[in-house]
């Protein structure tokens, strides 16, 4: 009982799936990545663009750093917890609504339109879900193509 939280949460957040998804995302795109290219030309692909002067390298290489290795397996989890966490707040608010609206006053009148609401705020949560997993796998295979793919190397050197 300790290790679920209290509350709205999304189904699957306490063994953080989105975390772990992400994860084997990030590890699969940089094995790829080494396996194609080789240890230390595809950091140095993955580090260096195509083009860029070699004074800029002090400050490229910890840009490319932070935005190929950190950002963007970081971003494929939050955007996917993000949007599973907004889709189960939005029916738990429509959902109270509708309870505290559970009247035998005039209120009555207007009592269905909440749990109405709701019920097509599950099909718009299934649609998201749908829409957010073909996201997490467009992007997945851009990554990992990107990993299997060097730039042109006209520049590096």
């Amino acid at each position: 009982m300790g290790d679920r939280p209290a509350g709205p949460v999304p189904a699957d957040l306490p063994d953080r799936h989105p975390l772990y998804l992400a994860l084997q995302t990030w590890v699969l795109f940089i094995a790829v990545g080494i396996k194609t290219q080789g240890l230390v030309r595809y950091f140095r692909n993955s580090l260096i663009p195509p083009g860029v002067p070699k004074a800029l390298y002090p400050l490229v290489v910890p840009i490319e750093f932070l935005s190929v290795f950190l950002v963007q397996p970081f971003s494929l989890a939050v955007r996917l917890f993000a949007n599973m966490m907004a889709g189960h707040l939005l029916l738990v608010a429509f959902s109270v609504i509708a309870a505290a609206l559970w009247t035998k006053s005039l209120m009555v009148l207007i009592l269905p339109l909440p749990m109405v609401t709701a019920v097509a705020l599950t099909g718009f949560e299934l649609l998201v879900g749908v829409l957010q997993a073909y996201i997490f796998t467009i992007l997945t295979a851009v990554y990992i193509g990107q990993s299997i793919h060097a730039p042109h190397e006209e520049g590096i050197g």
